[in-house]
């Protein structure tokens, strides 16, 4: 894929779906990482970076099943990235947890506990076609 047209999606799916009200001047460093190992945590599809500000893991668990502690411990390391890098905002996207099954709620109940008290953390919960333009 072109480049361009990549980060343009990128950009797209940050303020459209994600709803990022970020500067434009932000999006003038559009950073897309894929399969990065997050030693003992497991391997995320895409890191992001917006800016130098707003970091975002997303996670495609439609490939896989993924247990809640794992998911807290990568909520954990994306806020300690966050700051460790000097970042202003975290966002973490789970991808195919958002069908409306027991477990899917259980997930999303538990993360957003855990995340609640911690700021400028977000946790987005997509359908997969949200998705499928943007990322692949």
């Amino acid at each position: 894929m072109d480049e361009t047209i990549k980060k343009e999606s990128v950009k797209r799916f940050v303020k459209d779906i994600l709803g990022c009200n970020c500067p434009e001047k932000v999006f003038d460093v559009i950073e897309v990482e894929e399969k990065i190992d997050m030693p003992g945590i497991l391997t995320l599809d895409y890191r992001i970076n917006i800016g130098n500000r707003l970091l975002i893991y997303l996670l495609d668990t439609t490939k896989k099943t993924i247990g809640i502690d794992r998911l807290s411990s990568l909520l954990e390391k994306g806020v300690q990235e966050r700051d460790d890098r000097g970042f202003n905002r975290f966002r973490l996207v789970l991808v195919g947890t958002c069908e409306n099954s027991e477990s899917s709620e259980m997930v999303k109940k538990a993360l957003v506990g855990k995340s609640e008290g911690l700021e400028k953390v977000h946790i987005h919960f997509l359908e997969k076609e949200r998705i499928e333009d943007v990322l692949t």
